[in-house]
């Protein structure tokens, strides 16, 4: 959309409607919001509250779980996608709670992760995805993978690939399900490695510790 210079009231509400009352600056600029009116709107007190650098609210109080993940689209920009458990729960797949919203993003695209989003870069961006309304995510088997590249406990990798089977067929992703299946199965392999390796080293510690030949108290 062009920058207008006289606020366009009916192009806001749609927008707003659309996004779930989440904008982005450039979006409300867009619109014919002016800065000075922004300021205004995000005053202490106003109509507007900020959720993210450059990402508004037009409401007050605490943002939905879809509000958040819909302000990390705007702030990730064009293209993103969410992933990860976020992606997860939204194609009703049982994950741990997490604060955080992980979204894919092109690699050449420069921005940080900020607050409660994490930004992953790739050259791999899915061909399909997932929509729930205004809210975009990757196909479940994708969302495994990348789910399991984020977590630290094997115990975690493990009940979400067991997941794995259960997803229709339907959901699998672009034909590359093998593909990601045999990559979270190397993760997790990875990890049951490390950790066989801290618990043997540990183990020969111990052996070849010296052994204390003091006297036991009650003798």
């Amino acid at each position: 959309m062009a920058r207008t210079t006289r606020l366009d009231y009916d192009a806001l509400d749609r927008l707003l409607i659309q996004q779930l009352d989440v904008i982005s600056r450039r979006q409300a600029l867009a619109v014919g919001v002016s800065d000075n009116a922004l300021r205004h709107r995000l005053r202490p007190g106003g109509p507007w509250r900020g959720l993210l650098p450059g990402v508004y609210m037009a409401a007050t109080g605490a943002p939905t779980t879809l509000q958040q993940e819909m302000a990390a689209l705007l702030y990730a920009g064009s293209g993103s996608v969410i992933t990860g458990p976020a992606a997860l729960r939204s194609h009703h797949i049982r994950t741990e709670l997490t604060e955080f919203v992980d979204v894919l993003v092109p690699s050449t695209r420069q921005r940080r992760d900020t607050q409660f989003v994490r930004l992953h870069r790739t050259t791999r961006m899915p061909g399909r995805i997932w929509e729930a309304g205004p809210v975009q995510y990757v196909m479940p088997a994708r969302a495994v993978a990348d789910t399991v590249r984020t977590l630290t406990s094997l115990r975690e990798s493990n009940e979400v690939m067991l997941r794995i089977p259960n997803l229709p067929a339907y959901w699998l992703y672009e034909g590359n399900f093998e593909q990601i299946k045999s990559q979270s199965v190397k993760i997790i392999s990875s990890a049951a490695n490390s950790t066989a390796r801290v618990s043997s080293a540990s183990e020969k510690r111990s052996s070849n510790a010296p052994k204390d030949n003091s006297p036991d108290p009650d003798e």
